[in-house]
């Protein structure tokens, strides 16, 4: 008896997501997430696979979503039901009734601001802060986005103005080694003398995929860890780097209650000294609100 046999088409990752920037699309084929699938996602979904809510916009002006003009068709279906097939439907036991997907779209404050905001113009420091503080009314974080030409990007910049960040800032000691032993990681900083490194060295494969593993480049294996800290901790300096695997550097910028020149002037240094030569674009965003393409050339 001659069995049939069904033909597999094999997917061409590397020759999907052409359209979107490459560290985007380098995320969506790692994460193996198809076009077909991508329109299917809730925002929640596409944010957490360890997207930023500009790479999110990107994605949605190439693939809209489709879960919210569905669930509206669906809506409007079970309405022109009668009551006995609604009692019906309450009483089925399938999966999806017990566990229905939660469908989240942006909220009506957002979309309005999202009107406002001409995404296709790039705006000067100063005028993209205005806009956002204009738009948010309350004392929320100012965060930077930074597309980068290349990867391995890091160093420490010197701010006018503090950035209102709180570091948490460890110096290496023996509690820290009881700590690590525990799988506690309470400091964003670990500051060692280059003494210390031999004791470090066995939790290397923990601290440095956190990006918590001390390190002379960026100025946290020091001979004076005390000394260190005070500077740190004055909150006039912001270190930076790219992620691991993409060219892209987050950065918190400060409140939107703090001045505007002084969160300015400490914008203006951030990109200056990482370089404009080496940005490929650079984003202003605060808590829940679009993003504003900043406008490199007026620097």
């Amino acid at each position: 008896m001659a069995t049939k046999t069904t033909k597999t088409t094999r997917t061409n990752w590397k020759q999907l997501y052409l359209d979107l920037p490459e560290n985007v699309a380098a995320i969506l084929r790692d994460k193996r997430v198809k076009p077909e699938q991508l329109t299917g996602l809730a925002d929640g979904e596409i944010l957490a696979l360890n997207l930023s809510d500009v790479d999110l916009e990107t994605i949605r002006a190439k693939y809209p979503s489709s879960l919210a003009d569905a669930e509206k068709k669906k809506r409007k279906e079970t309405e022109k039901e009668s009551p006995a097939k609604l009692d019906s439907a309450k009483r089925s036991d399938s999966h999806f009734y017990k566990y229905p997907r939660q469908v989240y779209g942006r909220s009506a404050r957002y979309q309005a601001l999202a009107k406002k905001i001409n995404h296709d113009q790039a705006s000067a420091p100063q005028a993209a802060l205005e806009q956002l503080i204009a738009s948010t009314g309350k004392d929320r974080g100012l965060d930077l986005h930074v597309n980068t030409l290349e990867t391995g990007l890091r160093g420490e910049i010197k701010v006018p103005f503090s950035t209102g960040k709180t570091i948490r800032l460890e110096i290496f000691s023996d509690q820290t080694i009881t700590a690590l032993n525990n799988n506690e990681f309470n400091f964003d900083v670990l500051l060692a003398t280059p003494a210390d490194m031999p004791k470090l060295a066995k939790y290397a494969k923990v601290l440095g995929p956190k990006g918590l593993m001390p390190n002379p480049k960026n100025g946290t294996i020091v001979a004076d860890p005390a000394a260190r800290a005070k500077q740190m901790s004055s909150g006039a300096s912001v270190a930076y780097k790219t992620e691991p695997k993409f060219p892209i550097i987050h950065l918190s910028l400060g409140k939107t209650s703090q001045k505007i020149d002084e969160l300015t002037a400490n914008l203006t240094t951030i990109l200056q000294e990482i370089g404009v030569a080496k940005i490929k674009s650079a984003y202003l965003t605060s808590t829940q609100t679009p993003s504003v393409r900043l406008d490199l050339s007026s620097l």
